[in-house]
């Protein structure tokens, strides 16, 4: 019913955070609140710690939970999965549930360990919501591949920003082989320090890797000239920093959605990726998809000497993520999805 009350539940609301579900909860919360609902956030707003985290899940949480409810708030979107453990307590409070699921990370890497076995009890938890929302059609597979669960109401709405193409490519004396994410394990950072060393072994002068992101990679002198680390890559210029490439080279090993392909796409930046690696779907169908680094060079190169071919590329890849995916259409069906 249009007019319920709705509580957003996250770990953090921040646009800035480079997070991608905390990305989706603070702008999803602004679209609500231009629709004049009636909106709360239920979050953890400093982080201190695993022990924090837990307190917070296990104490404040399911209290803030009663809390909302008996101020009339009959609606909770768990939009982190490790939120909705509480989705039971909710659902026993007479209220509509509803968990966004981001992926299966934490169970995909089938080490038999601590974290395994939390997160798996955590999504079993998560799914005693009434409804879910997927953020691919790759993540609906792996959920009902790995938990026997019976089919419900669901959606799927990916989780990206919308960026915008800023200038004509392939003009400058260096192109750029852009990376923008994370350093965890699966995301292989270290497949661009070997491409590096590639490109150097072959002596392609006008090829050069520009890495954003958080962590510490080691960069070994002899390809500090080919190789550059850039940083965190601020928000505020994230579409900046997307134009500034004319590839956009991913090889994570496993994603959920794989927000950064879909940002690329929308500046126009033709994406690779590695063929073991497991995506969605609708994210890998105008990636090329590559055996490994000899084979990602030779790709780009192609298109480096046809600037023809790579302008029709670059276009269709363009028109491609700016018809599929669009924020507005996507909160909106995430609002009516909430309240029917």
């Amino acid at each position: 019913m249009i007019g319920e009350k709705i509580c957003l539940v996250a770990r953090v609301f921040d646009k800035y955070s480079g997070r991608a579900e905390w990305i989706y909860a603070d702008y999803f919360f602004e679209y609500l609140k231009k629709q004049n609902v009636d909106v709360k956030k239920i979050e953890q707003k400093r982080i201190y710690g695993r022990t924090s985290k837990i307190f917070y899940d296990f104490f404040v949480l399911p209290l803030k939970l009663v809390f909302f409810r008996i101020k009339g708030y009959r609606i909770f979107f768990f939009i982190s999965e490790n939120q909705a453990i509480w989705a039971f307590l909710a659902n026993f409070l007479n209220s509509k549930t509803i968990t966004f699921f981001h992926d299966l990370l934490w169970i995909k890497t089938k080490k038999k360990d601590f974290n395994f076995f939390y997160f798996w009890l955590a999504y079993w938890l998560a799914l005693k919501s009434k409804k879910v929302i997927f953020n691919s059609s790759h993540t609906k597979e792996d959920v009902f591949k790995n938990f026997k669960i019976k089919k419900r109401n669901i959606i799927i709405t990916p989780i990206y920003r919308e960026l915008n193409e800023k200038e004509n490519l392939l003009k400058k004396e260096k192109n750029i082989i852009g990376y923008i994410g994370s350093f965890d394990e699966r995301k292989r950072v270290h497949f661009l320090v070997e491409l590096a060393k590639e490109i150097k072994r072959k002596k392609i002068r006008n090829l050069e890797i520009h890495i954003w992101g958080k962590g510490k990679i080691n960069i070994p002198k002899s390809i500090k000239d080919v190789l550059f680390y850039k940083g965190f890559a601020p928000e505020k210029n994230i579409e900046e920093v997307y134009n500034s490439f004319d590839f956009f080279v991913f090889p994570s090993k496993y994603e959920g959605c794989g927000l950064p392909i879909i940002e690329a796409g929308m500046c126009g930046k033709p994406s690779f990726i590695l063929r073991d690696a497991e995506f969605p779907t609708e994210i890998k169908k105008r990636c090329f998809i590559c055996n490994g680094k000899e084979e990602v060079i030779k790709k780009i190169m192609v298109l480096v000497e046809n600037k023809n071919k790579f302008l029709k590329i670059s276009k269709r890849v363009k028109e491609y993520y700016k018809k599929n995916f669009k924020m507005e259409k996507n909160f909106r069906k995430a609002y009516l999805f909430l309240t029917k």
